[in-house]
């Protein structure tokens, strides 16, 4: 499972990821989270990943909508001096193939919020006997609502992979 603000570095971790079929390893599930930009457009820049993987809501991993906002705190941020003002690089021309008219996101329409989607997807993989890794590449909001939920999910999850700090070392709440 993938939990993705979907800035331009996610939107390469993404893309690379769901066109990655190692071993049996394949992505199971992509949630979304406020972080590089405003959650609705991390939601268009997922389905623009998707698009550019020859992917749609369809045949693609099931997306699901998660946080956006942080926990604690008034507003997100925004991190569009760096990614750009949509997150993806000024990529609004660029429209993803999934987008239904009049939805609120451009995921194709999925009714499961994030948090439910990650407790669901770990209970079939403890069932199944499966392995389940899950991958943070932006605020892990998502993963914290999912453990004050239920917190016996770490005994469901074989793996946390957390994409974490920044290249200046100062945080990404400012330059």
């Amino acid at each position: 499972a993938i939990d993705t603000d979907a800035g331009v570095d996610d939107a390469v971790a993404l893309c690379l990821a769901l066109l990655t079929n190692v071993a049996g390893w394949e992505v199971k599930l992509v949630t979304t989270s406020f972080g590089n930009t405003s959650l609705k457009d991390v939601n268009t820049n997922v389905a623009k990943c998707r698009r550019a993987c020859g992917l749609s809501a369809v045949t693609g991993p099931p997306a699901s909508v998660g946080a956006d906002r942080p926990l604690l705190g008034t507003a997100p941020i925004d991190a569009g001096y760096f990614h750009g003002k949509d997150g993806l690089g000024d990529s609004a021309a660029i429209p993803p193939i999934d987008h239904t008219p009049g939805a609120e996101h451009a995921l194709g329409g999925e009714a499961e919020s994030a948090v439910d989607a990650i407790l669901a997807l770990s209970h079939r993989a403890q069932a199944e006997g499966r392995e389940l890794h899950l991958v943070t590449l932006g605020p892990c909001t998502n993963l914290a609502l999912a453990l004050t939920r239920d917190p016996t999910l770490p005994s469901r999850l074989s793996r946390v992979v957390l994409m974490g700090g920044c290249g200046n070392g100062a945080g990404n709440c400012t330059r």
